[in-house]
């Protein structure tokens, strides 16, 4: 049977909490890859490594968020809004 995982505090995290946070996780990192892909297909003027860079820059400011459902989109909308706003060679 699983083990419990113990976080600070004392705290206790059951199996299969920490199993659906890493499934999560993995969704959300494909998602992303999913909004660069888009990226790079709307805006061919930009290189990958640009639109790579940018959505790597954005989804970074995420990193803290406590609430993970919409930071997708959230990606893609403010990557977009950059790539638009930016010079072809700004990036």
């Amino acid at each position: 049977m699983g083990h419990d995982h113990t976080i600070n505090e004392g705290l206790t995290i059951a199996p299969e909490t920490v199993e659906a946070v890493s499934v999560a996780k993995i969704s959300e990192r494909a998602s992303v890859a999913e909004v660069q892909a888009r990226l790079t297909s709307k805006y061919p003027h930009f290189s990958p490594d640009d639109i790579a860079a940018t959505v790597a820059r954005v989804y970074a400011r995420f990193d803290r968020s406590r609430i993970r459902d919409y930071v997708p989109l959230l990606v893609e909308r403010r990557a977009r809004a950059e790539l638009v706003s930016a010079p072809t060679a700004a990036l």
